[in-house]
């Protein structure tokens, strides 16, 4: 039986700033919340616009093609994408000493940023939302690269739909 699958992206900001007296005259000490940057995607499930259907999640070691037709996962059956697009992806570098370049791989490569890599800091986790606009995965489009150095981990999550 196949799992179905139910996502919510937040990007949440608790961010507020105090303006002292000085700096906001007549106001007194002004706090500044910064709520609008706040972001909620979703609930997306197979009949939203954008689709989630399927949901890759692993702990990736070391540089790494994955292949998004034929996804091997630690939980769950294989993932083949074929005919869906790449809706996000989250990588967290867990590495203490390198950035993970996250780039179009192998003969046959997926974009997700142009012809630019996506370089995740040490420490640092990036994440992107493509809302239906990139490629349909299919035979000839369908590697993503990971250059993660050494030993190096980084948690991956990817959302097809």
């Amino acid at each position: 039986m196949a799992s179905t699958v139910l996502a919510t992206h937040q990007v949440l900001h608790n961010i507020n700033e105090t303006i002292p007296e000085a700096d906001a005259p007549g106001v007194g000490n002004h706090v500044v919340p910064y709520a609008n940057f706040n972001k909620t995607i979703g609930p997306l499930d197979a009949d939203s616009t954008p689709p989630a259907k399927q949901i890759y999640a692993e702990l990736l070691t070391g540089t790494t093609t994955l292949d998004f037709t034929a996804l091997v996962r630690s939980i769950g059956d294989t993932i083949d994408a074929t005919g869906q697009k790449l809706q996000s992806i989250s990588v967290e570098n867990l590495s203490l000493t390198d950035v993970i370049d996250v780039e179009q791989g192998g003969a046959n490569p997926y974009v997700i940023n142009d012809a630019d890599d996506v370089q995740v800091p040490i420490g640092g986790t990036v994440f992107m939302h493509f809302n239906d606009k990139l490629a349909d995965v299919s035979p000839t489009v369908k590697d993503l690269l990971f250059t993660i150095a050494g030993g190096e981990t980084a948690n991956v999550l990817l959302l097809f739909g």
